[in-house]
């Protein structure tokens, strides 16, 4: 036990196993950069941030672009292409970039609240966590929002941050909030705090140089800027806000999202999130009983910024009907916090608690289980399969022998078929529905195994590891902490998790881009009016800086609007109107394999256009690649 102290008094030691970590962190956001498939958002921040940047539009200028995010989300990485080229590449290396500072900004963070050895745990927490890496090598806004506001939290927290820094701090909050509309809250609650921890003079400082720079960029894009915030309040109640609502367009009709879907992805959240989410629980349940008053108010602003941005992002995407499947992305924006009030209460855990409280961590620690395993068990539409589901199916798909009447016949039969035929599936369920039926019954036996093996752990690994002189404390305490050590030994790798949250390719996609890059490049010439129809694409258009675009057209169905044609332009919308317009005007038609069909694919095998090679696709799923069409003379 000498040994143990001695050890954890080393903080040469501890540093070192933070830059082991730290290694660990940068190899696999590196090979996540390179391997995990583009999406949607990925090429829009980056098509449109170049575009911004090099002037070609502007953010909220009618009849281009559609500003559907604040101008900052854009503008910092259309900056960094202007100051390097545009392309996946630079935006990929961008992203690791700032992966690499948000890392050591919880490093510092945390050693400087709880020393070496919370901070060496802090940065292998984020080694580890493999859908914080996948979505951070994206470069979509999530990244530089996290790196954002760990610098931020950074700055201002601490009681004896001086005041220089804390302004600092303030002003990051502004851009935060000019980043993301939805991370607004945290410039005025962050403010409300400064005023709290510090002195009278550093928080009014503070404010007036937030709100000057939040303030001014809004006055800069006024009126239209607005535009961003009232579409949030229902103008049932708030008509003194309908001058600066959008007039004459409607949404496109979306179908009710039933409540099965929504459920699932809150499971697909809390499982994806476990540590961050389960660790601020935790920290609640466990609350320390005496701490200095300047951590206790960090520990407080913590826990009500993380609960006011989980509401307000549940509400935005499982309460809604036009992203339902995005509440799991959208934690990524302020898991840091959840993170680092895990970090500062850690150490003082109140384990040995009341009969209520102890009732409460049972309870949490009974429900958190059995919401990791649904997550674990279940299939979710945005994550490659588990090692459960490879076992799933080796298990449906086992040869058994054949039998009738006793007797063994030649020949095998999968175990599906076995139950297919004891049960009568086939004679009610077509092959797939009751292929469905089966794999639910067996997900259900493996979740009920799991329970059972949880429930058995939390009763007698504590008094098993006391009777081995281990201390661990017993009850719900116990329970709790247990939990959160196996989700968090568990989770990240694949044995109680996702090996891969988002589509990580087996091979290099950026070298995928290039080769993209260079055959648009050589196949479209410059300065040539491009109509593009496709879905996650855009990052290929890139390769072409100096086309011209149809620019509504850019953010695929997710701007089809219903009203008049030429409103529609205005604001940066399009519907079936327009796009037969553009299409009679574009000298060239390039469209997504997976989007070919229809009146579209007739109009570009009429004999008004000569099809060249289709571009290479980028990334791994299928129908990716681009075919190009060119007008004839």
């Amino acid at each position: 036990m000498r040994l143990v102290g001695r050890l954890g008094r080393s903080a040469g030691l501890a540093r070192g196993v933070a830059l082991m970590g730290a290694l660990l962190y940068a190899l696999r956001a590196w090979g996540y950069a390179h391997r995990v498939d583009t999406v949607l958002d990925e090429g829009l921040y980056l098509l449109k941030g170049y575009l911004f940047a090099a002037g070609e539009y502007r953010p909220f200028q009618e009849y281009g672009l559609w500003t559907n995010h604040m101008p900052l989300s854009f503008y910092i990485p259309g900056f960094v292409q202007v100051l390097f080229r545009p392309g996946l590449d630079t935006g990929r290396y961008f992203a690791f970039a700032l992966s690499l500072l948000f890392m050591l900004g919880v490093w510092l963070t945390v050693r400087r609240w709880r020393g070496e050895w919370m901070a060496a745990l802090a940065v292998v927490t984020l080694a580890l966590y493999t859908s914080l890496l996948q979505n951070y090598a994206l470069a979509t806004s999530q990244g530089l929002v996290a790196c954002l506001l760990v610098w931020i939290l950074y700055l201002v927290l601490d009681e004896g941050a001086s005041r220089w820094q804390v302004v600092l701090g303030a002003a990051l909050a502004a851009v935060l909030g000019l980043t993301r509309l939805n991370m607004a809250p945290v410039l005025f609650l962050l403010l409300v705090f400064i005023f709290w921890q510090h002195d009278r003079v550093t928080g009014f400082l503070a404010t007036g140089v937030g709100l000057l720079i939040f303030l001014g960029v809004h006055l800069y894009y006024a009126p239209a800027i607005w535009g961003m915030w009232v579409k949030w309040f229902p103008p049932e109640i708030t008509p003194f806000l309908d001058r600066w609502r959008i007039d004459g367009v409607l949404p496109w009709p979306r179908p009710t999202v039933p409540l099965l879907p929504r459920l699932s992805s809150l499971f697909q959240g809390y499982y994806l999130h476990f540590v961050p989410l389960m660790g601020v629980l935790a920290a609640w349940l466990l609350w320390p009983l005496s701490w200095r008053a300047g951590e206790r108010r960090k520990a407080i602003f913590l826990s009500g910024t993380f609960v006011f941005l989980f509401l307000i992002h549940a509400w935005a995407s499982l309460g809604g009907k036009h992203c339902v499947y995005c509440f799991s992305g959208y934690l990524f924006f302020f898991d840091v916090m959840g993170l680092l009030l895990l970090a500062l209460t850690l150490p003082r855990w109140r384990l040995e608690l009341s009969r209520g409280r102890a009732l409460l961590a049972w309870g949490a620690a009974l429900i958190g289980a059995g919401a990791l395993l649904w997550g674990y068990v279940s299939h979710f539409g945005s994550g490659a399969q588990t090692a459960l589901d490879a076992l799933i199916r080796d298990l449906l798909d086992m040869p058994l022998p054949r039998l009738s009447g006793g007797k063994v016949l030649p020949g095998t039969v999968p175990l599906w078929g076995l139950v297919f035929s004891k049960f009568g599936l086939l004679e009610r369920y077509s092959f797939d529905v009751a292929m469905q039926w089966l794999d639910l019954r067996v997900r259900a036996i493996f979740l009920a195994l799991g329970m059972s093996l949880i429930l058995l752990a939390m009763w007698r690994l504590p008094a098993w590891l006391r009777a081995r002189r281990v201390p661990f404390p017993a009850g719900g305490g116990g329970a709790l902490a247990l939990l959160l050590l196996a989700g968090w030994l568990l989770a990240p790798v694949g044995l109680l998790g996702r090996k891969d949250f988002l589509y990580a390719c087996d091979h290099d996609v950026i070298a995928d881009y290039r080769a993209a890059a260079a055959h648009l490049a050589a196949q479209v010439p410059e300065e040539t009016l491009v109509y593009w129809q496709g879905s996650d694409s855009q990052v290929a258009l890139l390769a072409l800086p100096r086309a011209r675009f149809f620019p509504p057209q850019l953010n695929a169905d997710f701007s089809l609007r219903v009203g008049d044609a030429d409103t529609l332009l205005r604001y940066g919308f399009w519907n079936d109107e327009l796009a037969a317009r553009w299409q009679r005007e574009a000298d060239v038609i390039l469209i997504e394999e997976r989007q070919y069909g229809g009146g579209l694919a007739e109009y570009v095998t009429s004999g008004a256009f000569e099809e060249v090679a289709p571009a290479p696709p980028i990334g791994c799923r299928a129908g990716m690649s681009l075919h190009i069409y060119r007008r004839l003379p």
